[in-house]
């Protein structure tokens, strides 16, 4: 097998992976991982101070909390994907629609598990392609110790032995950098050392500024990543500042649209229709060869059991939506298993894009 992807399962053909996900997670904690004030600042959030608030953000998710958990309300328990056979469940949906192969994205920081991720593969039968690496600095202050060699050496052995015995198929995901902090550019120097060492793809974030973005970029690509190796998550954004999408574009990278199925609210910058009308527009333009799209499901309101879309929404509503807007099925099939399945392709060592 001279390309293949590195699954929880084991090696597979890219081709056998059928439609995929490319940006979800099954297992994960979101949560906010210190509950001080320090800790909530660290992760760029506001700790709930006012007594509703609070009580709030202690409950378990209930169906009349669903309006203020849209529009963001903290509450630890929305942010946790914490039911194993919930999560089989749901996964299995997927399955049952036609659905092949889901990508985890949940790394060191956010609740990563990889035995549970090998039994939900066991049970529902999808391939299931676990992350390498940690999510950002701020989620794991215990990287401020180590080496950008010894992280480096720790993502590769995620991708060449496993965890416990389970290999890691990609890097990721890892969050929004600042290569001006020093911490977070040697965890980018880490990431773009063990993917020149094993060939594993790379998901990474979104920066908070473009400067910033294109900067991660050209470090990624000076350390030896190819283009056509790395995907830059949290894409639907640039949709609103096109200038900035088409210089994301003319790097080679995936772009990837990875919410979609949320439900909108005032809050709503860029909606399903405006990510379907821009892939469209891309795709006129010849740049169908470069984008991912997945539901980014990452609450416990976004399954179906708490009233969301499931894992399923991409292939029950999304497809057919495109498909009124004129997609042929060449499209969509590049979108959910071509252009996945190159991106999971495991490359030789030291070998570009």
């Amino acid at each position: 097998m001279s390309m293949f992807v590195s699954t929880v399962s084991g090696p597979a053909a890219p081709e056998s992976l059928g439609i995929t996900l490319p940006s979800e997670h099954l297992i994960a904690d979101f949560a906010t991982p210190e509950d001080s004030e320090a800790g909530w600042r660290r992760v760029g959030r506001t700790r709930p101070t006012a007594a509703a608030e609070a009580a709030f953000h202690e409950s378990a998710v209930r169906i009349e909390m669903l309006g203020a958990l849209n529009l963001g309300a903290p509450n630890r328990d929305n942010l946790r994907l914490d039911h194993e056979l919930l999560a089989i469940a749901e996964a299995g949906e997927f399955g049952r629609l036609g659905g092949g192969a889901i990508v985890d994205q949940t790394s060191t920081g956010l609740g990563r598990n990889p035995r549970a991720l090998r039994r939900i593969a066991d049970a529902t039968g999808l391939a299931v392609v676990m992350g390498a690496g940690w999510h950002h600095p701020a989620w794991s202050p215990e990287l401020a110790d180590r080496s950008t060699e010894s992280l480096a050496a720790e993502i590769a052995a995620e991708l060449e032995a496993g965890v416990d015995g389970i290999r890691a198929g990609f890097i990721g995901r890892i969050g929004a950098i600042d290569p001006g902090v020093e911490l977070e550019r040697r965890l980018l120097l880490a990431v773009a050392a063990a993917a020149r060492q094993t060939g594993a793809p790379v998901n990474i974030a979104r920066s908070a500024t473009i400067a910033d973005t294109l900067a991660v970029l050209d470090i990624l690509e000076a350390e030896g990543v190819g283009a056509a190796a790395i995907a830059l998550g949290d894409g639907a954004a640039l949709l609103a500042r096109p200038e900035e999408l088409d210089a994301v574009l003319a790097r080679g990278v995936y772009v990837q649209f990875d919410q979609l199925g949320d439900i909108p609210t005032i809050l709503t910058e860029v909606s399903d229709h405006d990510i379907a009308q821009g892939v469209l527009g891309l795709a006129a333009r010849g740049l169908a060869g470069q984008l991912l799209i997945s539901q980014g499901v990452r609450r416990k309101i976004d399954l179906n059991a708490f009233g969301g879309n499931g894992y399923g929404f991409i292939l029950e509503q999304y497809l057919p939506y495109l498909r009124m807007f004129g997609a042929d099925d060449g499209l969509l099939t590049l979108l959910t298993e071509a252009n996945p399945q190159r991106w999971l392709s495991m490359r030789a060592p030291g070998a570009g894009s």
